[in-house]
């Protein structure tokens, strides 16, 4: 296989489908969970132009702790992992097991929220060092006894280290649901009202802090059939003509609007939750920014 085979083979290697198989990607797959700070379901409320209506945490699925600290070397690559430390759980394409030479079903990948990549230095012979590369080391449990067994590379210096290797076996443990490691939410936010036009303007906006993120849209899959469609990031919408009017579902909340003030821009509304999981991927300006969220119930 060429070099520039290698890199059209893993630009899928470690991609996490949504579960209908749509929409490869190399993000992980993650969950808006609610905020505890919510208001109340149900009951009416009241907003004006900037309030943020409902905001979820995304939380990470797919992680697994190492269990003690860990040093591993593949090639002149090494790595020092941390009691603790988060892979990223990832499950391979079918292609995978003729590159990794693995049958596990998943592997367990560095490079987490904080760190996209895993800095590593390359050392010569005589153990002086050379150079710093970005590379993720992944591993997998062969055995399915709860400890990896086997590790490769992904480096774009050195394709071969695709092949994996047997490794002093260590344990790991699934994390399950779990915070992620840069707090991140995603808001709901009641921009602007035209009521000459009888229209509403909604921004999502995903935070880090109180850093903001824009993005362009979200790609969205739902129902039994995971039919794909498109949310716009600015969601602007013609209510009806009479009121109380029901919205479309925006990042897993339905809410209908009561009532409106056209003097001060001042709405009345309430809100539920949507009932059937959703995937979401954002998009900026057509690239991937990296998320994938599930609905967690």
């Amino acid at each position: 296989m060429t070099r520039s085979a290698i890199s059209l083979a893993l630009s899928g290697l470690v991609a996490l489908a949504p579960l209908t198989g749509h929409a490869a990607s190399t993000s992980e797959r993650q969950a808006l969970v609610p905020a505890e700070d919510n208001p109340p379901v149900g009951i009416r409320l009241t907003a004006r132009p900037g309030d943020t209506l409902v905001r979820s945490m995304v939380m990470n699925t797919d992680r697994t702790a190492v269990s003690g600290a860990q040093t591993v070397a593949i090639g002149a690559y090494s790595q020092a992992f941390a009691d603790g430390y988060q892979l990223v759980t990832r499950k391979p394409l079918p292609t995978a097991a003729a590159i990794t030479g693995l049958n596990a079903s998943k592997y367990y990948c560095s490079g987490s929220d904080i760190e996209r990549y895993s800095p590593v230095i390359e050392t010569d012979a005589s153990g002086r060092k050379k150079s710093r590369y970005n590379v993720n080391f992944c591993f997998s449990d062969e055995d399915s006894d709860g400890r990896v067994d086997h590790a490769f590379v992904i480096s774009n210096k050195m394709p071969e280290l695709l092949k994996a290797v047997a490794i002093n076996p260590f344990p790991v443990r699934e994390l399950g649901l779990s915070p992620r490691l840069d707090p991140t939410d995603a808001r709901l936010i009641y921009k602007r009202l035209t009521p000459g036009d009888r229209n509403i303007l909604f921004y999502i906006r995903l935070f880090k802090g109180k850093t903001e993120y824009i993005s362009s849209y979200f790609k969205v899959w739902q129902g039994d059939d995971a039919s794909e469609t498109k949310q716009d990031a600015k969601v602007n919408i013609k209510y009806g003509d009479s009121l109380p009017f029901a919205l479309p579902q925006m990042i897993g909340y339905r809410i209908t609007l009561d009532s409106v003030d056209p003097k001060t821009g001042e709405i009345a509304y309430h809100y539920e939750r949507a009932a059937e999981a959703t995937y979401y991927q954002s998009v900026f300006n057509g690239g991937n920014t990296g998320m994938i969220f599930i609905f967690y119930h």
